[in-house]
């Protein structure tokens, strides 16, 4: 699905983007995304192109420039008198989103700052949009946005947010992950034959999510009741934070909120074919290096019930 604030340029007849002269006194800078000084040299490196670059794309409401300042600096130091250009149909808010599509495919990247700095401007324009599609839009890291949400709301002393945002497939999730599983196991409930697009198109939720909790409920059928009073109880991955045994313990609120957190089910099916390939190894090493770690904590945790082995008399 597309953005709906995706590049409307004029077209002609055949579908092609139509191109047209504009006189460079007509022009002027319109959405700025960098913040620092110009660049010399990559400003330099354009004008030895002479003219063969794409077409600057102009906000045809005030003639304004979206995407392609560089180019319209370099045709200046050239002396050109006109350049090629692309008319954009929207408003400000449009201009600006499509100034940030454009550079992510082309040109001067952003520096960091530059690209967090935006970031804080789609969050004010579409706070209702999540993470993963401003970092999308912005360069960023979903991780990095969410750290400024919770910054802005921190600074502006609002703690409240959509109940749910809205993905780069347009999809509506909720913010709240438990209260999306407390809708499948309603739904599936009233509905234990209901295919799994079915069960997710009614709890608002996605079919690798509904196939998790499925895949839960069906292990916590089949679990035997265990006959010894001492026999282990198991639980499934989530309630850990209304254990009335956990949270008799000195830190068991916290260790409940963190274990539910850290808790991951198959939601990684929809985004590993989203994964860039520059960070495919580093992804995959992180992953081991975390199960690595979850195998240590959960052999100290057995440890606490293993019989210590017998001190040697000559001890």
């Amino acid at each position: 699905m597309k953005d709906p604030v995706a590049f409307r340029a004029t077209c002609d007849p055949n579908g092609s983007q139509a191109v047209t002269k504009v006189a460079l006194t007509d022009l002027s800078p319109g959405v700025q995304l960098r913040r620092g000084k110009v660049n010399r040299e990559h400003l330099n490196a354009i004008a030895l192109s002479e003219g063969d670059w794409p077409p600057i794309i102009v906000r045809r409401a005030d003639n304004t420039i979206v995407d392609g300042h560089y180019r319209y600096l370099a045709a200046r130091q050239l002396g050109m008198s006109h350049v090629d250009c692309a008319y954009f149909e929207g408003g400000e808010e449009s201009a600006f989103l499509e100034a940030l599509r454009q550079n992510s495919f082309h040109g001067l990247p952003l520096c960091l700052s530059d690209r967090e700095a935006a970031a804080k401007q789609v969050l004010a324009l579409h706070p209702e949009w999540s993470d993963r599609r401003i970092g999308a839009t912005c360069g960023l890291a979903p991780g990095t946005v969410g750290r400024i949400r919770i910054y802005l709301a921190s600074a502006s002393g609002d703690a409240g947010q959509p109940p749910a945002r809205v993905g780069r497939d347009g999809k509506r999730r909720p913010v709240d992950p438990q209260a999306t599983r407390n809708r499948i196991v309603t739904v599936l409930s009233d509905q234990p034959n209901g295919s799994l697009r079915d069960v997710a198109r009614i709890a608002g939720a996605s079919p690798a999510t509904v196939r998790a909790v499925k895949r839960e409920r069906e292990l916590a059928a089949t679990q035997q009741s265990p006959s010894p009073s001492d026999a282990p109880v198991t639980l499934c991955s989530t309630g850990w934070s209304s254990d009335a045994a956990v949270l008799s313990s000195t830190h068991g609120e916290s260790f409940a909120r963190w274990f539910e957190r850290t808790s991951i089910g198959d939601e990684w099916v929809e985004l590993v074919s989203d994964l860039p390939i520059s960070r495919i190894y580093e992804v995959a090493d992180e992953a081991r290096r975390r199960a690595t770690e979850w195998s240590e904590f959960a052999s100290a945790v057995e440890a606490r019930v293993r019989k210590p082995q017998a001190v040697s008399a000559s001890m």
